[in-house]
């Protein structure tokens, strides 16, 4: 498969990813308390079937924890859509801070959409959450790499 046709597969899949995100937040208000509360009665149980203790786990945690995830999953896709790694001399940093930037725009998006659907209010805080996520992907996508990089320069015994 060529760079191009990689890039393009992981923009794709970046679109994708960046459409449900938007899509989850034109749900109203009730529906989609009522899924995280359904996720964490799921989670309550499976937790306490695990003999864990889950009264600490409240539908707040559920909904900022969903935020991490879908916007570190959300970096990962977009960095693997910017990274060329035929140009020996593409800056990380400057690739970092190109990734962490458009997700800010994206999770802005997304609580400005929250703005207009009833029983949904956009907060910066959650703006904030994302791009916590998205830097926790980034931090996963980097370290991925480097093991990757390691691992292909391997010289065989």
């Amino acid at each position: 498969m060529s760079e191009r046709s990689r890039q393009r597969i992981w923009l794709v899949a970046s679109g994708i990813m960046a459409l449900l995100i938007w899509g989850n937040s034109l749900v109203p208000g009730v529906r989609s308390d009522a899924a995280s509360h359904a996720v964490l009665s799921w989670a309550i149980g499976g937790l306490s079937w695990l003999g864990i203790h889950a009264g600490w786990l409240t539908n707040l945690v559920i909904r900022k924890a969903a935020h991490l995830t879908e916007y570190a999953v959300l970096a990962v896709f977009v960095l693997n859509a910017l990274h060329r790694p035929d140009e020996l001399h593409q800056s990380q940093a400057g690739l970092l801070v190109r990734a962490i930037l458009l997700l800010a725009v994206v999770a802005s998006i997304d609580e400005m959409i929250q703005l207009v659907v009833p029983g949904r209010s956009g907060q910066v805080l959650d703006v904030g959450i994302d791009c916590c996520g998205a830097l926790m992907g980034s931090a996963c996508w980097l370290l991925g790499t480097a093991f990757l990089t390691r691992r292909s320069q391997r010289t065989p015994v």
